[in-house]
């Protein structure tokens, strides 16, 4: 009796690191898979009511000896705190873990592992049968040791696949002697760029780009191997990078024609570093442009390029006197209007964007565009049919009907600034913002919220916060100003915050989604 009563507990202790390891998975997988970013996150969240519990169990199981069905009451109500912690994490995460062929492969790992442990501890001696269910059991409270396992175990067969899916890409890029490739990349801007360029494109050309955000190599690859025809003649690649060389490795696969840079600022600098890092891996672009004599369009407003490519061949654009510009610019809550100069062309357009920066990302797709054989009047009409992109400024209805801002992929300090300043044209209306601030700004982070916090009280009239460590720069700035400290409230998740808001909205109220952060940074 007591060996079966020893077997079942064995099996239940070995399906209990499946529960403890959702929140592992779902947090490596939004650290991108990289170990040393995800064990950053284990030490500063790993600790919670549901590890307590765990440990408090494990060492009860441990200390006290008494028999078996001691142990089994143990692991059944372990599994059953393990259950409930991970129904939890998925009702709460905004991002919830995907299971994706990757995630996939680890569980399947993760599986074999835990057999083969079950197997030992169920065939082991007497003796030493104690000893194996405790480690069984501390693998449901060591769980990111058991997820590091299974990374490393599965990263020589990742490696595999991804090379020879790159491999397979770069093949069906160079079967497409007609297509014309652009890529598109910058510190912010280069989504809501893509999608505009794309629009203005599609006028004239059967055209493909890059989904959503992207912009990673293996999004990329993903794109072209599932998505890229032989009746598409341009194909518009959106390249992101966290550190130096990742650009250059999108560019060699996809081997773009044309160019398109629309920012250079403090991105990703827990990565980078410094901003003139940042500044030469996206100008890994114009080198892969350059080496194809290709011409490279970029920002000159963006203070970063324009002292930075005095000695390079490139096109500029922006709200200057360059050879593409934008002028007589006027704002409303209903969107821009301002006159496009295209060399010696010159159109009014309007659109519902918003945004000093959308015009400047409009002027930069114009010009490709114009540059391409598409006319000005197809440019004008293409422009007043632009939608705004998911979640970068689009309005949308709200709680009790009141308007919302959503910008919630919005991630860069400039973008944020000029967020608050669309939400100050809609005068006569209450004013919200919600935000969590900025994050991967290295040792400027704390600087740049500051500055958010600073903007939002002279524009805001309500101002809430998620996060209570994230929120410590922007109460430090309120508290510097006469902002009344009652309009300020910090709330631990976004539902709390929207449970918040709607204390107060109206019709008459607009709020400001600014930055909806993924779980591994709200704490």
């Amino acid at each position: 009796m007591n060996e079966k009563i020893y077997i079942a507990i064995c099996i239940i202790a070995a399906i209990i690191p499946f529960f403890s390891s959702y929140r592992q998975l779902q947090m490596l997988q939004q650290n991108s898979y990289f170990p040393s970013r995800y064990m950053k996150w284990v030490y500063d969240s790993f600790f919670t009511p549901f590890t307590g519990l765990t440990i408090v169990f494990c060492a009860l199981s441990i200390i006290i000896r008494f028999n078996y069905v001691i142990d089994l009451i143990i692991v059944c109500a372990l599994l059953l705190i393990h259950i409930a912690d991970s129904i939890l994490t998925y009702k709460k995460s905004i991002k919830k873990l995907v299971f994706t062929a990757r995630i996939q492969r680890i569980l399947i790992c993760q599986t074999l592992i835990m057999l083969a442990a079950l197997l030992f501890a169920i065939n082991t001696t007497n003796i030493a049968k104690g000893v194996c269910f405790s480690i069984l059991l501390l693998l449901s409270v060591f769980s990111p040791l058991l997820t590091l396992i299974d990374w490393a175990v599965t990263w020589p067969i990742e490696k595999a696949f991804n090379l020879y899916y790159k491999y397979d890409a770069e093949e069906k890029i160079d079967a497409c002697k007609n297509l014309t490739v652009i890529g598109v990349t910058g510190s912010y801007g280069k989504t809501s760029t893509k999608f505009i360029l794309a629009r203005l494109l599609s006028e004239k050309y059967n055209v493909l780009t890059t989904p959503l955000s992207y912009n990673t190599t293996l999004g990329v690859v993903k794109t072209v191997r599932n998505d890229l025809r032989a009746h598409h003649e341009v194909f518009i690649c959106e390249m992101g990078a966290k550190n130096i060389g990742d650009i250059k490795e999108i560019c060699d696969v996809v081997k773009p024609q044309m160019g398109l840079i629309t920012s250079v600022g403090p991105q990703h600098l827990e990565t980078f570093k410094t901003t003139q890092n940042v500044f030469k891996t996206k100008f890994e672009l114009y080198d892969a442009v350059k080496s194809k004599n290709g011409d490279v369009f970029v920002n000159a407003d963006s203070e970063l390029i324009a002292s930075g490519i005095e000695n390079k061949d490139c096109i500029a654009y922006g709200t200057e006197g360059n050879m593409y510009y934008a002028e007589n610019i006027r704002y409303s809550k209903n969107g821009s209007t301002f006159t496009i100069v295209l060399e010696t062309e010159k159109i009014e357009v309007t659109t519902r964007l918003l945004g000093h920066h959308n015009v400047v990302n409009i002027v930069g797709a114009a010009a490709i565009a114009y540059k391409m054989g598409v006319t000005p009047e197809q440019i004008k009409f293409a422009i007043s049919r632009l939608e705004p992109t998911e979640h970068r400024l689009e309005i949308k209805s709200s709680v009790a009907g009141s308007t919302m801002l959503d910008d919630a992929y919005n991630a860069n300090p400039e973008g944020c600034i000029e967020a608050v300043k669309v939400l100050s044209h809609f005068e006569g209306m209450q004013k919200v913002i919600i935000t969590p601030g900025l994050v991967e700004l290295g040792d400027q982070e704390y600087d740049f919220n500051y500055k958010l916090g600073l903007a939002a009280t002279k524009v805001c009239d309500i101002i809430i916060l998620v996060g209570k460590k994230r929120s410590v720069p922007f109460t430090d700035a309120i508290a510097t100003t006469d902002f009344d400290s009652e309009r300020v409230f910090v709330t631990e998740s976004f539902m709390d915050a929207m449970s918040i808001y709607s204390r107060f909205a109206d019709k008459n109220t607009v709020v400001l989604v600014e930055n909806d952060l993924p779980d591994n940074y709200l704490n």
